[in-house]
């Protein structure tokens, strides 16, 4: 059985690499091409519009997709009926929360710097409805491990900017480019994902399911609160303080650095949080799934974010163009800090609710709130420099909380992730050092591509000396996965991330 999950694990892992990958490399060139289509000012509006309807779209999910996959539901008929009750649910709170919008969009429009624009609003909040059906059939597909079907789904998805953004913009559409283009992803999504599914919603509902589902999703729906202040309570204040220009710059740095980190943290998020739920009464097999994944992103994560903040200047020109410059600092120091966020606080919250305690997560992000409210409230009184500035280095806070919540409640400490961790840490040091230098000989664009291309050589030169990290990385590969395969299928022994264990243990 542990053999066919750890394959499981692996397998669920390519297809969700290959979406994030394919999503990632188309998702840059389309926002490279908009960046110098589009204004910093257009983005702002965008940006004013998405913090509402972000915040409807994770109040109307309630939780349920989390709920749905953490869930120990073992007949199918009765994994439907809950499916049922979430997608009524999330349905009715979604028609209430789009006719709130349409009632109060001109408030609501002032309140988040974008006066005059209510009817954007309007039509940006359709994508609401459209989420309910999307929302529950992604938690069956990853529930059922079946990332492949995911992966076609989101291959589309991504390829709709290139079809509808980028036309629109070029004859002039402005914001609506971006806006139009977000609903029709949203509807092929929804479209695409029933088609496909064994489940179509049905007229059944039942109290008891979700009084049961609330216990848990009232929780998740707390972190995400949480989660959405944490990303969002800086746009607030900067579009209350200074100008749609500067919010621009704002989200879209932020977006830009999501995206980059996205292909490395967005394949693993899914499967990790459904391989820890699997093993969630299993300490030893948890924790071990909980390091490789730390592992896993470490290795990749922690190289990226260096030299985005070497290079801060040459990435920003290339990704945003010339009139994006005034961004390239906050580009550099949010890329590192996230980078460590991503692998130690996003992490632990999939150990959180994976164990069906997602208070621990509620309390980790509301207590760095508490500490990034005013913090940044302060901060905006100095200047648009000194608030992002901040924004970064309070990562910091949030990261420590993470860390001592996890050796608390699950005995994983930070030393456990420095043992398993440190040629990672070793070879991104003699990377900084290779980077500091080469930044010495020339400042020309095509000399600085040179020499992060000669950094990230020199980075896994240095990493791939480590036989654990060769261990670590074998069953993602396609010899690796075929070992597994074989394995699995003579079902000797141990499972093979349990083998690589003890070999790295013995090490």
């Amino acid at each position: 059985m542990k053999e066919t999950w750890n394959h499981e694990i692996v397998s669920a892992t390519k297809w969700s690499t290959l979406t994030e990958i394919a999503a990632k490399l188309i998702a840059p060139v389309t926002n490279m091409i908009l960046a110098r289509l589009l204004t910093p000012q257009v983005f702002g509006v965008v940006a004013a519009v998405t913090l509402v309807t972000s915040f409807a779209d994770m109040l109307t999910d309630a939780g349920f997709q989390r709920c749905l996959i953490q869930r120990e539901i073992n007949k199918e008929q009765n994994l439907f009926q809950y499916m049922n009750v979430a997608f009524w649910s999330n349905l009715s709170i979604s028609v209430l929360f789009w006719v709130a919008i349409a009632i109060f969009n001109a408030p609501i429009a002032n309140q988040v710097g974008c006066p005059g624009l209510g009817h954007v609003l309007i039509v940006a909040s359709t994508v609401l409805i459209l989420t309910s059906f999307s929302s529950i059939q992604m938690a069956y597909y990853k529930r059922k491990f079946d990332f492949k079907t995911l992966f076609f789904v989101r291959i589309v998805g991504v390829c709709v900017p290139l079809f509808f953004t980028i036309p629109l913009a070029l004859l002039g559409f402005g914001y609506w480019s971006l806006i139009i283009a977000s609903i029709c992803q949203e509807l092929l999504n929804a479209i695409l994902l029933t088609v496909k599914s064994k489940w179509k919603p049905s007229f059944f509902y039942r109290f008891g399911i979700l009084k049961e589902m609330l216990g848990f999703s009232l929780w998740a729906l707390l972190e995400s609160v949480g989660k959405w202040l944490k990303d969002n309570i800086a746009v607030l204040i900067v579009g209350s303080t200074f100008s749609v220009y500067y919010l621009g710059l704002y989200k879209t740095s932020i977006l830009t650095i999501v995206g980059i980190m996205g292909l490395i943290y967005s394949p693993f998020v899914p499967v990790a949080y459904s391989a820890l739920s699997k093993f969630q009464n299993d300490g030893e097999k948890f924790k071990q799934i909980f390091l490789n994944f730390q592992l896993i992103l470490s290795l990749f994560m922690l190289p990226i974010g260096i030299l985005v903040l070497l290079y801060r200047d040459t990435v920003t020109f290339i990704l945003l163009g010339s009139q994006w410059a005034e961004a390239a600092e906050f580009l550099g120091l949010y890329c590192i800090m996230s980078a460590f966020m991503h692998i130690f606080c996003d992490m632990s919250l999939e150990a959180f609710r994976a164990k069906g305690q997602p208070k621990l997560g509620v309390f980790s992000v509301f207590f760095y709130l508490a500490v990034l409210f005013p913090l940044l409230r302060y901060s905006a009184n100095f200047g648009f420099t000194v608030l992002y500035r901040a924004t970064a280095y309070s990562l910091s806070v949030y990261i420590l909380v993470c860390v001592f919540l996890l050796q608390k409640q699950f005995r994983i400490s930070l030393l456990d992730f420095l043992r398993k961790c440190y040629p990672v840490l070793l070879s991104s040091a003699v990377m900084t050092v290779a980077g500091l230098l080469l930044k010495q000989g020339n400042s020309g664009l095509l000399w600085n591509v040179v020499s992060v291309c000669f950094c990230g050589l020199i980075y896994f030169a240095s990493v791939l000396c480590f036989p654990q990290i060769r261990k670590a990385t074998e069953p993602y590969l396609p010899k690796g996965r075929k070992q597994a395969k074989s394995k699995t299928r003579r079902g000797t022994g141990a499972s093979y991330i349990e083998k690589s264990e003890k070999r790295d243990g013995a090490l």
